[in-house]
């Protein structure tokens, strides 16, 4: 029944453990800003990929990306994407309050859908987006297919013997 007691607030050893883990989130604080290179890899940026128009389309969310720091390959029938979000210049007088931002390399291989064109892939960046497209061979691109309803048949009426 210890565990549903109620804390005191004041109670000495509940105010120790507070010190202890605001000294160790200090710690680790200053560990992490004195090995930048700890954050080696960023997220993978996320993807969204569909066919429209007769034309693949590939979208990365590349927040801060500069287009110089991203080569995209192809390789069979296989998309490379890799790149790298570098971070602005350390401030040795920053203390950071909130850090969610990813930097590092990033690297994502994606499948390109049957009959794209990898010789007229084009990739583009605006506003966050890295954006990439190509033409699809027109028997590659889905078509929709209609279910017709036939008419039912008449019961059968049962034979005399």
């Amino acid at each position: 029944m210890l565990g549903l007691m109620r804390r005191d607030p004041d109670d000495l050893a509940f105010q120790d453990l507070f010190t202890f883990r605001k000294s160790f989130d200090d710690v680790m604080e200053r560990l992490w800003g004195a090995l930048p290179a700890a954050r080696v890899t960023a997220d993978l940026p996320p993807a969204e990929s569909y066919i429209e128009d007769g034309k693949f389309h590939l979208k990365l969310q590349t927040p801060g990306l500069d287009p110089k720091n991203v080569t995209i390959e192809v390789h069979g029938d296989q998309l490379h994407i890799a790149g790298e979000q570098r971070q602005e210049s350390e401030s040795k007088t920053r203390r950071y309050l909130t850090r969610e931002f990813s930097y590092g390399a990033f690297e994502r291989w994606l499948p390109l859908p049957e009959g794209v064109k990898p010789e007229q892939i084009e990739a583009s960046y605006k506003k966050g987006l890295l954006e990439i497209s190509a033409p699809v061979a027109e028997k590659s691109v889905p078509r929709k297919i209609e279910v017709k309803t036939l008419p039912e048949e008449a019961p059968k009426k049962p034979q005399a013997a």
